[in-house]
């Protein structure tokens, strides 16, 4: 974990040729292991930051008889492919 921001935020830095599926389970495994709900992966290798910027939040959606209390996950932008 590079960056934890005021408690809540956890930023992953990466320099590396192109994000890939195992930067996105190091954040992910970053973000429920310190049980911080919003992390950024930024990789500093490109043009412009914001093509290589993606945002995850991890939260716990609320009991009801139709989950069994699994984890969800929300990607931003939601098109985002991150090995691309």
């Amino acid at each position: 974990m590079d960056l934890v921001v005021e408690d809540s935020i956890v930023l992953e830095l990466k320099s590396v040729e192109k994000l890939n599926d195992l930067h996105k389970a190091q954040i992910l495994t970053y973000l429920k292991l310190s049980e911080i709900k919003v992390g950024y992966l930024m990789n500093f290798n490109s043009v412009r930051l914001v093509d290589q910027l993606r945002k995850f939040n991890l939260w716990h959606p609320p009991p009801n008889k139709n989950t069994s209390g699994s984890s969800s996950y929300f990607f931003w932008p939601p098109s985002c492919s991150v090995s691309g």
